[in-house]
């Protein structure tokens, strides 16, 4: 399977959406900002997801995977139910790997650590541990307050994470260099700006999903792309299992919200994700 093709959004798309998201912090409540960021990830975050098993072409590899998304699905649940801190840690980490490992585009032996590096950098200055709604989540996910965490909400700290991330994509090749300043640009502005969860929204479920789902367009078929509508209808079925398993994780947890539990879900979907993702970026599957 060769390696998954660069498709980006247009150079003015990423600052489009980026104002777009300033003005609705600006006019939304906390509440309705809640809504705005469950909505997004909801239809945008878990369907860029529910493409995985469309990547693989044999019959017999497909099961493999099915199962293999099955059972990690089940472990990270599971886990949750165990050690929910360790399992806030893990999936953090994992979501860095697989922001790195995607967003850079590149075949250097520093790739590994770079995407790292990166991919940290992303969450620090998306997640600002003192953000009210962010504590929030943190204490429903964990029933407690994560006092080490604390620590990156220090200014000088994001003021490095920004850094790391307007100028680690300058390790790409020089034909990125425009798009990936102005995308990074953005990123780092509507951080500036808006609260953490509405700055996480605009990262992952307009930038990273929306970039995944349209560069998979053309790696369905590239003689001619994919349309939208074929995209929607692959992603439907797998989409509308995971919205029914959170609701039913509503239903017989009632004391946690549907936010929280579509970051549980997130959580889950995300290991396998990223595992196949990292396979069909580097050409092994």
């Amino acid at each position: 399977m060769e390696s998954l093709p660069s498709r980006t959004l247009p150079t003015l798309v990423p600052l489009a959406v980026a104002l777009v998201f300033v003005v609705l912090q600006l006019l939304l409540t906390g509440e309705q900002n809640m809504i705005v960021a469950g909505v997004c990830i909801a239809l945008l975050g878990i369907p860029h997801g529910a493409l995985d098993l469309h990547m693989i072409t044999g019959r017999a590899q497909r099961t493999i995977e099915l199962g293999i998304y099955l059972f990690s699905i089940a472990l990270v649940i599971a886990g949750w139910m165990i050690a929910p801190t360790i399992m806030l840690g893990f999936f953090l980490l994992n979501s860095a790997w697989h922001f790195g490992d995607c967003d850079l585009q590149m075949t250097s032996r520093w790739k590994a650590p770079l995407a790292m590096v990166y991919g940290l950098a992303m969450l620090v200055v998306l997640i600002d541990p003192a953000d009210p709604s962010v504590s929030w989540i943190i204490a429903q996910l964990t029933s407690t307050s994560i006092e080490v965490v604390q620590e990156f909400s220090s200014r000088s700290v994001r003021l490095l994470a920004g850094a790391i991330i307007l100028f680690v994509p300058f390790a790409q090749a020089r034909s990125t260099w425009v798009q990936s300043l102005l995308r990074s640009s953005c990123i780092v502005v509507v951080a500036a700006l808006t609260s953490s969860l509405i700055a996480f929204t605009f990262y992952f479920a307009m930038i990273h999903a929306f970039t995944s789902m349209n560069a998979l367009r053309y790696y369905m078929q590239t003689d001619t792309p994919w349309t939208w509508t074929q995209v929607v209808k692959a992603a439907a079925p797998l989409t509308l299992v995971s919205l029914v398993g959170i609701g039913a994780g509503g239903f017989f947890i009632p004391s946690m919200s549907l936010l929280s539990l579509l970051f549980i879900a997130l959580s889950a979907l995300t290991l396998p994700h990223s595992r196949l993702f990292h396979r069909v970026y580097v050409g092994r599957a």
